[in-house]
């Protein structure tokens, strides 16, 4: 049982890291502004929130309960939280997982806007093809718990190779 090295806690001042589970967004039955501040004073944070919450476009959910919100404004208190910190590096689990494909599209626009309006580096793990197109512009593809190929998502879309052909077997989403 050891605790929290050197290196372990400059990554974490580093990076961010969005909750998978709806669950680990919020501290009990408290609003969401709390769940956002994440136990800090709130002299120091409420501009912060309100701006935050801005950024994610839920200004008008800073009084709701967790129970208010859908699946979707659960994603975006999820990415408000991240981003209290300004991290440099932004890690995103599944990011678009249980979303309708319209919620979809919208998360991962907003991440992609984010990545660009805080100046930050993502990296994102998922398996929804509409949002690595969206938000890629590096992608690796694991295959057997390997890297199996690395490149854009058009060089890998555009494969010839018969593995990611198969994968791949749509039309892109964007140009």
């Amino acid at each position: 049982a050891g605790g929290v090295g050197g290196d372990e806690l400059q990554l974490q001042a580093l990076a961010g890291a969005v909750p998978v589970g709806a669950e680990a967004l919020f501290f009990g039955t408290y609003p969401v502004d709390d769940g956002v501040k994440g136990g800090r004073p709130q002299k120091e944070i409420d501009d912060k929130v309100k701006h935050t919450l801005e950024l994610v476009s839920l200004e008008d959910a800073i009084d709701k309960m967790p129970s208010e919100l859908s699946g979707g404004m659960k994603k975006r208190i999820g990415l408000a939280r991240s981003i209290i910190p300004e991290p440099e590096l932004m890690l995103y689990d599944e990011p678009t997982t249980g979303l309708d494909p319209i919620t979809t599209k919208e998360i991962s626009e907003l991440i992609l806007n984010l990545q660009k309006k805080l100046n930050m580096t993502s990296i994102a793990v998922t398996h929804d093809l509409m949002c690595a197109e969206i938000i890629a512009d590096r992608a690796i593809f694991l295959k057997d718990a390997k890297v199996a190929y690395e490149g854009n998502i058009k060089e890998l879309t555009d494969s010839k190779d018969p593995f990611l052909k198969n994968f791949f077997g749509h039309e892109l989403i964007k140009a």
